[in-house]
């Protein structure tokens, strides 16, 4: 593992051949949390769409993260169950980047609580809207002075019932070409052997054998410490971050500050510190290349290409739906990304049940969770809220369609 350069200068491929107009030096503790915080409580316009539930749409998202579960897929199995149709997967809305202001500071997606009040699926349209709630300074081990901004989302279906809504979480961090202590990860690279590589899929295709289903997992059953089945994701490829970017962020997540050709060209014009110079082609390019371009990775101060953060929590939630069944209802979903996972990486996720009890006559319990990489470094963390069918309390009462 080679050290990451600390500069432009020691990089030939983000120093010199790397152009950006309007490059921050850094994060000022008082100026950049009062330009942060100025926009607290204004709507932002980038989280601002209208998303019409589909079958393909639904498909999509579970080829993605990798979901086979039936309450989504199968249109069958879905109206044979308690919910009457098939639904579509949690967080497949409410999780928009709100972090404005801070031009040419680099942001980070750093998680997202999603809080669930009804379940959707094809048919429904549902209205995103979020605004910025809050901004704070942060210091961290990777970087010296951020910013964290918590944006706060909310989505209604057709009928104006609020379905889902959510705080995310981003980290504004200076560019490593930035004198302002921007992330200062180590450069590394990861290489599997062919038999590892053969036992990551078998495992994989192995798994879809956990999933719950129709058989009910019951509340009395689960006493704390009850655990969770493992379930592996990878190894990361360029392929999976390319389609993920591409078919959920700006197919399903959506917004309005998506686009190409002229599109970006304009909002370039307008926002020169948000683009950079392609030192290959000459061309104008979004600093979301450091998700398939190593030379932006590293601009960013990333250890090597590095994934998107949907994704990872997307895995998360699959990881919860599959283990807990078709007639529980999850409540609560929150997933913090505490390190970057990057090509070649794998993931494995754990939880166990730390608490149960009744709430307000319903039988809940709460999950921690936790994802970790081949190195047994935590990359995310969690919680979820789930209430499950009991043979003494009753069934879930969140069935409104």
């Amino acid at each position: 593992m080679s050290a990451q350069p600390d500069s432009a200068a020691d990089s030939p491929t983000t120093g010199s051949a790397l152009q950006q107009t309007g490059l921050r030096t850094g994060i000022d503790a008082d100026s950049s949390l009062d330009e942060a915080r100025s926009l607290i409580g204004v709507e932002h316009r980038g989280a601002r769409t209208t998303i019409e539930i589909t079958a393909d749409n639904v498909r999509d998202y579970c080829n993605y993260i990798d979901s086979e579960n039936p309450l989504y897929l199968d249109p069958v199995h879905g109206v044979s169950s308690r919910w009457g149709r098939p639904l579509a997967p949690p967080c497949m809305i409410g999780t928009a980047i709100i972090a404005p202001g801070l031009r040419g500071v680099q942001w980070i997606y750093g998680g997202t609580r999603w809080r669930f009040h009804r379940p959707f699926g094809a048919g429904d349209m549902i209205a995103q809207r979020g605004r910025l709630v809050g901004a704070e300074l942060k210091h961290g081990r990777n970087a010296s002075n951020m910013i964290m901004q918590t944006g706060k989302t909310q989505c209604f279906n057709q009928r104006g019932e609020l379905v889902v809504e959510t705080d995310v979480y981003c980290m504004r961090i200076p560019r490593r070409r930035s004198s302002g202590g921007g992330l200062n990860y180590a450069k590394r690279e990861v290489q599997w052997t062919r038999d590892e590589l053969d036992g990551f899929t078998e495992r994989i295709l192995r798994q879809h054998e956990q999933l719950r289903g129709a058989e009910i997992r019951y509340w009395d059953d689960l006493e704390p410490g009850t655990a969770m089945p493992e379930m592996l994701y990878g190894p990361l490829r360029l392929s999976d971050i390319a389609l993920t970017r591409g078919a959920i962020v700006y197919g399903i997540v959506g917004g309005q500050e998506n686009g190409g050709f002229g599109y970006m060209l304009d909002h370039y014009r307008r926002h020169p510190a948000d683009s950079y110079i392609n030192p290959e082609t000459g061309a104008t390019e979004h600093p979301h290349r450091g998700h398939w371009e190593q030379y932006m990775a590293e601009e960013v101060g990333m250890p090597g290409i590095y994934d998107v953060g949907y994704q990872r929590l997307g895995w998360l939630c699959r990881f919860v739906t599959d283990w807990m069944g078709d007639d529980a209802f999850l409540h609560m979903l929150e997933g913090t990304l505490r390190k970057p996972t990057i090509v070649g990486d794998v993931t494995t996720f754990s939880g166990q049940v730390i608490a149960r009890k009744v709430v307000d006559g319903r039988a809940m319990i709460t999950c921690k969770l936790v994802g970790k990489n081949q190195h047994g470094e935590e990359t995310v963390t969690g919680f979820a809220d789930i209430e499950c069918v009991s043979r003494t309390v009753g069934l879930p009462g969140h069935g409104n369609q």
